[in-house]
């Protein structure tokens, strides 16, 4: 799990962008549609970069694209991760509860993203 979580990390990083989320569906809620795809047995494909999301990952995938705009910065440049007080408060204010399984794995994907990032 945790490899395919980095991959992710690593390809949402190579894109520097959020890929759109258009779709909803009633088993997995707000979605991006090439994750649905990939929910489907497909690799997500986006501006020519490649990753596969397994299921089991795209709780925090999904939920990683929602607070993915919530980077704490060093002060000469640089990130240093998310930052959780804003992503715990972005929680509270939309209702959401978030398993510790699904918290650890946006963590292992943040990581990845900003050890990209900051190459």
């Amino acid at each position: 799990m945790d490899k395919n979580l980095s991959n992710i990390g690593e390809h949402w990083a190579m894109l520097q962008t959020r890929p759109r989320a258009v779709n909803i569906r009633k088993d997995y809620g707000y979605l991006p549609d090439e994750v649905i795809e990939a929910l489907e047995g497909e690799q997500i494909q986006t501006d020519n970069v490649v990753c596969q999301v397994y299921a089991c990952n795209v709780p925090a995938f999904n939920l990683f694209l929602d607070v993915c705009h919530l980077w704490r910065y060093l002060p000469m440049g640089g990130l240093i991760g998310l930052d959780w007080v804003q992503v715990q408060a972005w929680l509270a204010l939309t209702q959401q509860v978030i398993s510790p399984i699904v918290i650890r794995a946006v963590q292992v994907i943040e990581s990845s993203a900003v050890r990209t990032l900051n190459k």
